[in-house]
């Protein structure tokens, strides 16, 4: 209960302190424009998880998890691609 929740809501202080990936021009490569799409994605998950948490788990300790994008379409799943989108983000910055 409580690691999965520290990690999302670093991955949220992140993703706050670092505004400028979101942002992506015409100029900007593949990688970059699906990376900030990827982490618009992101954000809308953590948000709707860390509230989904907030408001189902402190009330009642018999819960231990918190599903979005389950069978039950509860919110927006985590980004499936932002990982390898991210890779592609640091080798091209790497060359």
């Amino acid at each position: 209960m409580n690691s999965l929740h520290r990690v999302n809501e670093d991955m949220q202080r992140w993703i706050d302190a670092n505004g400028q990936f979101f942002h992506s021009s015409s100029t900007s490569t593949q990688a970059r424009r699906d990376f900030a799409e990827d982490l618009h994605q992101l954000d809308l998950h953590l948000n709707q998880w860390l509230d989904k948490y907030a408001a189902i788990i402190p009330p009642d300790e018999r819960r231990c998890l918190v599903y979005l994008a389950d069978e039950k379409k509860h919110g927006v799943g985590f980004p499936k691609r932002v990982e390898s989108t991210l890779e592609q983000v640091i080798t091209e910055y790497g060359r």
